[in-house]
């Protein structure tokens, strides 16, 4: 018996995820992620942000946020130091070069955001937002007992 696959919601994220990534490359071209920007966004060029921030912030592992400042940094879009009292904290910093790109893609998301919300009210964001939260914490119950390991 075949699966259709349009009654799997993963499927519908699946295809939503692959119109999101087609319209970005549109607007922003190859040379920066949708990663790449959010963590511009989150990163202030008075107050240096710890990864484990930028990890909570985004939704990242610890590593995989590690890995993305690294990319951003040998671009010299961010500076990495570690902390003066305790040498095991790192602080990310954005530079100069970094406020010209973030500054530069800001009005590009804006765009972003504008074209793939076109037609679609406050009430379905909200409502995908909504399902997504879920998804999330349901990902993070089931980490929690284990269960995914058992799969």
């Amino acid at each position: 018996m075949k699966t259709d696959l349009n009654n799997l919601i993963s499927f519908s994220f699946y295809l939503g995820w692959r119109e999101i990534t087609a319209i970005h490359k549109l607007i922003y071209g190859n040379d920066y992620t949708l990663q790449m920007h959010f963590l511009l966004e989150l990163c202030d060029s008075e107050n240096p942000i710890k990864i484990t921030e930028i990890s909570m912030g985004m939704n990242l592992d610890p590593s995989a946020a590690s890995t993305l400042v690294n990319r951003m940094r040998k671009r010299g879009l961010l500076r990495r130091d570690q902390g003066k009292t305790d040498r095991r904290v790192v602080f990310i910093t954005i530079t100069e070069e970094g406020m010209k790109i973030k500054k530069h893609l800001r009005g590009k998301l804006e765009l972003f955001n504008r074209i793939i919300t076109k037609g679609i009210s406050h009430a379905d964001i909200s409502t995908l937002q909504s399902i997504v939260f879920k998804i999330s914490s349901n990902r993070e119950k089931q980490k929690k007992k284990n269960i995914l390991k058992s799969v």
